[in-house]
């Protein structure tokens, strides 16, 4: 089973996508902020992080160069899902950041979950 981690600053859109992610078959684990995503993915291994972008006080961006210097963690393919247009945070970012896949919300779950499988190669 392809264990994912969901992190955004909203407690309710994470036990939403946490439900949505578990009904396909997946193993899903939230995380409320990078503090937490970080000490997360530290302790155990995942397959997929998706990320959202407007998080607060620290943005998914920010997040992500945060776990791309960590050797332990880089590696991690990455989803962004956010309701800021693509062009505002800029390709040259998203590529520098490996995100594989940017999805703007709000998500059609069906889609969203192409995506997801994707991303995992399924």
């Amino acid at each position: 089973m392809k264990r994912i981690l969901a992190v955004c600053d909203d407690r309710d859109m994470l036990e939403s996508l946490s439900v949505f992610l578990k009904t396909r078959g997946y193993d899903a684990d939230i995380a409320f902020g990078r503090d937490e995503a970080i000490r997360k993915l530290k302790e155990k291994h995942y397959d997929l992080l998706i990320l959202d972008y407007l998080m607060r006080p620290v943005n998914g961006v920010d997040t992500l160069m945060d776990i791309r210097k960590d050797p332990k963690i880089s590696s991690i393919k990455t989803i962004m899902a956010t309701a800021v247009p693509r062009d505002e945070i800029g390709e040259e970012t998203l590529k520098k950041l490996k995100v594989l896949e940017y999805v703007q919300k709000p998500v059609d779950l069906h889609e969203f979950e192409k995506v997801i499988r994707k991303v995992l190669g399924e």
